[in-house]
């Protein structure tokens, strides 16, 4: 039984390899002539090279659906700090210089502020104005303040 079964697998495998290699010489799997996998997509495009495109994120929406948004530098920042601060805050949390309480307070705090930012660069097509832009770094000062007092 054993022999009928490794035999049976292995021409299997054998049949698979030599297939898949045929298929692949004869070209059937591309019609194109030139090999490019996106040739033909677009009728209409004229340029080889795409235009350059803004950073795109995942942004969960409040109904739980999960939207585009095209970043900016300035919501970047933004987020490449609150990144290093929850960082922080893990690393202070393992090293007991910081309590489960107040560990989970500063990440609410580093949450709310996340989400204000996506909120207002979404309402923005993907860019924070000034006005937002300085209230949120007043408020990333205040949560490196608050992580260094409870650290």
């Amino acid at each position: 039984m054993r022999r009928f079964i490794k035999t049976t697998t292995l021409s299997a495998l054998l049949l698979s390899i030599v297939a898949g290699g045929a298929l692949a010489a004869s070209g059937a799997a591309s019609d194109s002539t030139s090999g490019d996998y996106y040739e033909g997509i677009d009728p209409h495009a004229t340029s080889p090279a795409p235009a350059p495109m803004m950073m795109p994120s995942a942004v969960s929406a409040p109904s739980g659906i999960h939207r585009v948004v095209a970043e900016g530098p300035r919501l970047r920042h933004v987020l490449a700090e609150l990144r290093t601060d929850d960082r922080r805050i893990g690393a202070d949390r393992r090293e007991g210089k910081m309590t489960a309480t107040a560990s989970n307070s500063v990440r609410r705090e580093e949450a709310d502020i996340r989400a204000q930012a996506i909120a207002v660069a979404d309402r923005h097509d993907g860019v924070i104005p000034n006005r937002n832009y300085h209230r949120i770094v007043q408020e990333m000062h205040k949560l490196n303040q608050d992580i260094v007092r409870l650290s």
